[in-house]
């Protein structure tokens, strides 16, 4: 789990570093670890981390779910 939130890190500082994930909510962006997907939305002030995922799941069906809401 730690190095998990290691992965976390880098969009502390750079917050527009993870990819864009537009077509699945609003701002919405993601990073990759090993074989989980977080799914995060920076805000002025932090970074909100909405969803921790295995990269194998079918996002779009998440998303149609409001699995990314938040």
């Amino acid at each position: 789990m730690a190095a998990l939130w290691q992965s976390l890190l880098p969009i502390q500082h750079s917050p527009q570093a993870g990819a864009l994930r537009a077509t699945l909510g609003a701002g919405l962006r993601v990073v990759f670890h090993d074989r989980d997907a977080m799914s995060y939305r920076p805000v002025p002030t932090e970074v909100v981390v909405i969803r921790v995922r295995h990269g194998a799941r079918d996002a779009r069906a998440v998303a149609e779910r409001g699995g990314f809401e938040g």
